[in-house]
């Protein structure tokens, strides 16, 4: 490689000046424009798509063209009506001017734990050392426990959790969860500073096993630490109230969201308050939900709502909307369909009246509480709405393929590389009944209510024995359909 020139050296170009007064200026601009050169080709690198794998673009046709046989463009009588404007959906009663609310805020954990000393790191790593040499459950969660009996003060920052979440995973795989559970209550009880770190996963597998095991009375005291440290990895929050509301908990849920909501709806770290928001406002329709319901009573609901510090349609808080939806859950419609509808916005709102009518049919066929009846509800309009590509309409009114309820779990029901398993099973199971409904109103035939049925049981018998073995909680689906 050639020598750089010093500064006060002969300019290599042999003029006889030195290089600082000769040729320096324009070598340093010749380099940095070679960088920006180089720096360009790199960002037209990145910028360029990835090559497609074979299979991937194989599934992506056949996709594409599943939804062309599926969907259609908007004929040109309705090509000019466009989607409300947003003067016209303040109209319809949309938060837009929903006054400002004061929250309290959540409760934090103390988490600022001294670093671990010299000694402390040696005795972490020689535990670990024989932890991972450890073969049977008996002898890693004796392992644990004689750790935190004697070293509970550097627990919580060596990742025990890790150790113990491995022994939840053997302890399922092998069928032995009531020991699982029996040590994480004897942790709850005996080390509460270490097990507040984590909390959410271990209390989620002592709630999804009392609940799973018929022990609901018992899962009301396990919620203390969620209602005292609200926004711990609220994930964990969303999913425990989705697995109460899927598994006819109703009588546990409703005290439970109506004790956390204002903290929820409070907190910056929280993404998905609102969900908690329509969950307590449907708590207070509950009552209400019945043919002979006054407008005395009505006038009591709205009052009651008012006294919320939730964002509320203002549309809520007229009597005739209230009439019209209970009208929806509680009265019988036949023949549904979409044929007037001329925007993705109508055929959605048409998409939820129908739901809701489902929502009832759940409830009173079913004999699902109301709590469960609403989720199923929310999982099948979840389908319904986002399955509807942006422009274009179904050609049937009601579109269902084993490929398209595959693909709204994954799209609906995944957080990251994770599945929901209350949210996997809701909607499948919410779709089959769906159909049966469907066809009680003669709004699909037999023969595709039988399609749907079918596929729904053909995807439950692939999908459920892989995700059983890595989340518990989908064990409230061991038999399907769940009612």
């Amino acid at each position: 490689m050639e020598k750089k020139p010093g500064r006060n050296e002969p300019c290599p170009c042999g003029s006889g000046k030195k290089y600082k007064k000769c040729c320096l200026k324009k070598n340093q601009e010749d380099h940095i424009k070679e960088l920006e050169e180089v720096q360009q080709e790199q960002e037209s690198m990145m910028n360029e798509p990835w090559p497609e794998p074979p299979e991937m673009r194989k599934q992506r046709l056949a996709w594409e063209r599943e939804q062309n046989e599926l969907y259609e463009e908007f004929s040109e009588d309705m090509e000019g009506q466009e989607e409300n404007t947003e003067e016209e959906r303040e109209e319809e009663g949309d938060m837009s001017s929903a006054p400002e609310y004061s929250y309290p805020e959540c409760e934090q954990i103390k988490s600022d734990f001294p670093p671990a000393s010299e000694k402390d790191e040696e005795i972490i790593e020689e535990w670990w050392n024989a932890f991972d040499s450890l073969e049977s459950c008996n002898d890693k969660r004796e392992h644990i426990e004689t750790f935190l009996q004697s070293h509970s003060a550097i627990a919580a920052p060596m990742d025990l959790p890790d150790a113990i979440f491995q022994l939840e995973g053997q302890y399922h795989e092998e069928g032995r969860m009531d020991e699982y559970i029996a040590f994480l209550l004897m942790v709850r009880q005996n080390y509460p500073t270490f097990y507040v770190q984590d909390y959410q996963f271990y209390d989620n597998s002592i709630i999804s096993y009392k609940v799973i095991h018929g022990q609901k009375e018992e899962v009301p005291q396990y919620l203390d630490l969620y209602q005292r440290y609200v926004d711990k990895d609220a994930d964990y929050l969303f999913k425990l109230i989705d697995f109460l509301m899927v598994s006819n908990c109703q009588d546990i849920v409703i005290p439970f969201i109506r004790n956390i909501y204002r903290y929820v709806l409070g907190s910056p770290n929280i993404l998905r308050g609102e969900d908690i928001g329509a969950h307590l406002m449907f708590s207070y329709v509950i009552p209400y939900l019945k043919e002979d319901c006054s407008d005395d009573e009505l006038s009591t609901l709205r009052e009651e709502v008012q006294r919320l510090d939730v964002p509320v349609k203002k549309d809520f808080f007229d009597l005739d909307y209230l009439r019209k939806h209970l009208s929806l859950i509680l009265n019988t419609f036949n023949e549904w369909n979409i044929e007037d509808c001329s925007t993705n916005r109508e055929i959605s709102q048409r998409y939820w009246d129908i739901c809701l009518n489902f929502m009832g049919f759940l409830h009173h066929e079913k004999n699902l509480d109301w709590m469960t009846a609403y989720f199923y509800e929310n999982m099948v309009f979840e389908y319904l709405a986002y399955s509807t590509p942006e422009g274009k309409r179904p050609k049937q009114p009601f579109v269902f393929t084993k490929n398209q309820i595959q693909k709204m779990q994954d799209e609906r029901c995944s957080s990251f590389m994770f599945v929901s398993a209350p949210r996997w099973g809701g909607m499948l199971n919410g779709i089959y009944y769906f159909a049966e409904y469907l066809e009680r109103t003669h709004s699909i035939t037999t023969d595709y209510r039988e399609d749907i049925q079918r596929w729904c049981v053909e995807i439950f018998n692939e999908d459920y024995p892989k995700l059983i073995r890595i989340e518990y909680m989908a064990g409230i689906f061991a038999t399907f359909p769940q009612y």
